[in-house]
């Protein structure tokens, strides 16, 4: 079982997070959505990872799973944003984004600026802890293939 499983089966309906809940499911998993990402974005590496860390810093927050098939592509896509605006020397503009999301330029803005929110505008991650994040995001990737 995955973490977004487990999240719909813990039928998380944090008030605070609901903006980020799609009307219905996407039909491309998360897996594909990733993927897309990855090709479209052109973001760094790094950026890909530190979503990831920033999704696990507002699950530790509320002290439990936040991603739930309803928004896990929206969170992921808008923390690989933040990220590379953060870290990249270059990146997309938002609705450039919002294009690769599905969703509209105005609701992706929203979005960003509500997760910024959530984060408390936190977006330095201390240099141990990415490479602790990396190394177990490869792992686990060698570990699959």
């Amino acid at each position: 079982m995955d973490l977004v499983e487990e999240g719909d089966i813990d039928n998380n309906n944090i008030q605070e997070l609901s903006i980020f809940d799609s009307p219905k499911i996407p039909l491309i998993s998360i897996y594909d959505f990733v993927g897309r990402i990855i090709k479209q974005a052109q973001c760094s590496q790094e950026c890909l990872i530190m979503a990831v860390i920033h999704i696990d810093r507002l699950s530790q927050k509320y002290g439990r799973i936040i991603l739930k098939s309803q928004n896990v592509h929206r969170m992921y896509v808008i923390s690989v944003l933040i990220s590379a605006k953060f870290y990249d020397d270059r990146f997309f503009q938002n609705v450039y984004y919002a294009n690769v999301a599905g969703i509209s330029h105005e609701e992706f803005n929203t979005l960003e600026r509500k997760y910024l929110f959530l984060l408390d505008f936190k977006l330095l991650i201390d240099p141990a802890i990415f490479f602790s994040y990396r190394d177990r995001i490869l792992t686990h990737y060698i570990e699959t293939e």
